[in-house]
């Protein structure tokens, strides 16, 4: 819909505008757009229709959320990309909440700007889930699978990981991780991966904007 999109005059000039693009709630794959959670393919078109908008110089990312999926994520930075190296200037202003996904779409924008409040950073990936399995043990209750692969049930929390599945399951994570840092290293001038991967931001913590100034996450 097009009130995803506000347009803002620059400087009196109607055919110089700055698109503000509202990233908000969860960042998930999908095309409904809510106004409580932002569906990636739905970011797409309106970066994209952006990007086609010959009076558009700037893109704002009016950013409010705490993340999401990974994949949905990673393709919403490639359409900020598309604007950048058509010569549109992205900027990302962060509100209460910009972390984890949020900051990985922020870490891809030329310019971030965060109130002293604002909670950012938790750069890092997670899987989890509940194990159940002793529940299942103190209630007589079995899963029964059939499967083609043996690590097909990896994640099955019926039953507890296996040393090899942890290992694959962390290696998973640990690769995820590293694309993330190497978006936020590309993205930071002061930054390279290892700082990315060490120290506080590599503990995947949350830091309030005027912490994250400190550190070169924000500008």
């Amino acid at each position: 819909p097009d009130n995803i999109v506000e347009s803002v005059i620059v400087a009196g000039d109607p055919d110089r505008k700055i698109a503000v693009i509202r990233v908000s709630g969860i960042i998930y794959s999908g095309t409904r757009y809510s106004s409580d959670n932002s569906a990636s393919e739905m970011l797409i078109k309106q970066l994209e229709k952006a990007r086609r908008d010959a009076d558009v110089v700037g893109v704002m990312l009016d950013m409010n959320t705490p993340g999401g999926e990974v994949t949905a994520t990673d393709e919403i930075h490639h359409a900020i990309q598309k604007l950048r190296a058509d010569g549109i200037l992205v900027l990302t202003c962060m509100r209460s909440v910009a972390a984890s996904g949020g900051y990985y779409l922020a870490a891809g924008t030329d310019y971030i700007v965060a109130n002293r409040l604002t909670l950012t950073g938790s750069i890092g990936v997670i899987i989890g889930g509940y194990n159940y399995a002793e529940l299942f043990d103190m209630i007589g209750l079995e899963s029964e699978l059939y499967q083609s692969g043996e690590m097909k049930d990896m994640l099955n929390m019926a039953r507890q990981r296996t040393a090899e599945e942890k290992k694959l399951i962390q290696e998973l994570v640990d690769e995820i991780h590293h694309e993330f840092a190497t978006v936020v290293a590309a993205g930071r001038p002061d930054l390279e991966i290892d700082d990315v991967k060490s120290g506080p931001i590599g503990e995947a913590q949350i830091f309030s904007g005027k912490k994250a100034k400190e550190l070169g996450l924000v500008d």
